[in-house]
């Protein structure tokens, strides 16, 4: 197997990985709420019409998303945020890893970085050991 397959084997069953892209969850007037759990801690953008109306921090699990009120209307909610909204169209999206990465990303990508040397110099020095025994086998 390659290292590269290797490694992106090792981060991917870690948690060594970035957050989805796209909308976690999208609202538009007369639709369905829906408040699913988070995919991965990060902070969560609730976008409406291009504008930011609000950032919050989510955990893995924690609902992001819309949720109906007793009197029909609707609400965004979050950890520790509610809030109604007039009819529109509205996003949450977890902000890119480039914008704001967790602790957990920082650590893989060094850990992928101090890795990618040593793996390479133990595949050459592995190839180096195996093309002197078929050398010196060749040689008998």
């Amino acid at each position: 197997m390659r290292p590269t397959l290797v490694l992106a084997l090792v981060f991917a069953l870690t948690g060594c990985v970035s957050a989805p892209r796209g909308p976690h969850a999208e609202f538009r007037a007369g639709g369905v709420p829906q408040a699913p759990p988070a995919p991965v801690t990060a902070i969560y953008v609730l976008h409406s019409s291009g504008a930011t109306v609000e950032v919050r921090h989510a955990e893995k699990g924690q609902p992001v998303g819309f949720a109906q009120n007793t009197d029909g209307s609707v609400s965004a909610v979050a950890p520790d945020f509610e809030q109604s909204l007039t009819p529109g169209h509205y996003i949450w999206e977890p902000l890119p890893p480039a914008v704001g990465p967790t602790w957990v990303s920082r650590v893989c990508h060094r850990a992928a970085d101090r890795l990618a040397m040593p793996a390479f110099l133990l595949f050459l020095l592995a190839g180096t050991a195996a093309y002197a025994v078929a050398a010196s086998n060749s040689h008998r």
